[in-house]
């Protein structure tokens, strides 16, 4: 079975019976555009604050030893430093590049501006006031590492939360603004929420409010659709989805989704049906012998389509599975693990609903070609009749 780049490769969802998830991204691997366009509200997406580094380096004394005696001790040298989530998060807070994307109020995709509380400070003036406390030089064996290690880490949680902490709460704004209309201004909400465990500090980012919904910027991926969907009778089911889904409803998306893929099918097999190449019971049941005995089962939803595969787009052929993916979602998964592999699903449907859509062209390209060429057709053979 080859998988495609929008599941994880290393999980098995054959038929839907896999239990891992596909793995979400770190942050630090995020953009602007995944977080304001994609990330789900309420999704939680956890900073790693801190990084450790130890190496072991020959201390001054045994340098000297080594060169009269050709031996050479060792001691540990730590550093505790900012992870690269926390830098990642800085430099997203200070950036001031522009973003393209579609614009609900102008109905297209525009060039977008945008602002947080820090677009105003340079990233160096951020980092500053957070430094990099390090432990160097502490010899293992004198039995004090650990301690310095873990009093690091307290010093460097506190300076991280500090630079957090804003009206004794963690939220902020971020503002975009459309280049072609500066009165069409769109607002996301996050909340950086700080957890302490013991001695730890975890700080989760989330989205919670945003105007207008996910669902309006999503608009740009169905518009183009939208007729097409339409013809196909299923245009509610793909606007409901991504609605829910941008309402924080992951079991609720999932629903829609699989009504379109089995719209999808039933609408495969009465062609193949009233071409008279698959009857009704052949669609329903499948054959099978035990023991010399032929009897007959319920064909199960993936054999469906490789039933009808003459039908159905490649896409959906070659990666039947997704349904299963869909219907695990819906009976066993939580809302979290529904959100969090929607984006992954859709990707999926889209690249389903684009074959379609280009078959869709294609045909009535034919049909438009045909009509206007038998009207040149007809046009020359009158002109050649009447000269």
């Amino acid at each position: 079975m080859t998988i495609p780049c929008w599941i994880d490769k290393n999980k098995d969802y054959e038929r839907g019976y896999g239990d891992n998830m596909p793995e979400k991204k770190s942050f630090h691997e995020l953009t602007w555009y995944d977080i304001l366009f994609e990330l789900g509200l309420y999704q939680k997406v956890a900073l790693d604050l801190l990084t450790t580094e130890e190496s072991i380096q020959p201390n001054d004394i045994s340098i000297q030893e080594h060169e009269s005696n050709n031996t050479c001790s060792t001691q540990k040298k730590i550093s505790i430093k900012k992870s690269s989530d926390f830098i990642h998060l800085t430099k997203l807070l200070c950036s001031q590049s522009n973003l393209y994307w579609y614009c609900p109020a102008c109905e297209e995709k525009n060039s977008f501006i945008f602002h947080t509380p820090y677009s105003n400070n340079p990233y160096h003036e951020i980092h500053k006031n957070v430094g990099d406390y390090l432990i160097e030089n502490q010899l293992v064996e004198n039995g004090d590492f650990e301690i310095h290690r873990k009093n690091s880490k307290i010093e460097l949680n506190k300076q991280v939360s500090k630079f957090f902490e804003k009206n004794n709460e963690n939220f902020f704004d971020v503002i975009i603004t459309c280049t072609h209309n500066s009165n069409h201004q769109y607002i996301f909400n996050f909340l950086l929420k700080t957890e302490k465990k013991g001695d730890e500090i975890k700080i989760y980012f989330i989205k919670v409010g945003q105007y207008p919904s996910l669902a309006d910027y999503q608009a740009v991926k169905k518009t183009k659709y939208q007729p097409f969907l339409n013809s196909l009778g299923f245009a509610s089911e793909y606007t409901r989805a991504l609605g829910l889904y941008a309402a924080g409803v992951g079991i609720g998306s999932f629903v829609y989704l699989r009504r379109i893929l089995e719209s999808l099918v039933y609408q495969a097999f009465k062609k193949a049906n009233k071409d008279s190449s698959i009857s009704e019971s052949e669609y329903n049941e499948i054959e099978y012998e035990t023991d010399g005995i032929t009897k007959r089962r319920n064909r199960k939803f993936d054999e469906k389509i490789t039933l009808l595969k003459d039908y159905l787009p490649a896409m959906l052929v070659k990666h039947s599975y997704i349904y299963g993916i869909i219907s695990k979602g819906i009976h066993e998964l939580s809302e979290l693990e529904c959100q969090e592999i929607f984006p992954s699903i859709q990707k999926g449907i889209e690249l389903i609903l684009e074959q379609l859509y280009e078959e869709n062209e294609r045909i009535k390209l034919e049909k438009e070609a045909e009509i206007e060429l038998n009207k040149i057709s007809t046009k020359i053979k009158s002109r050649d009749q009447n000269s």
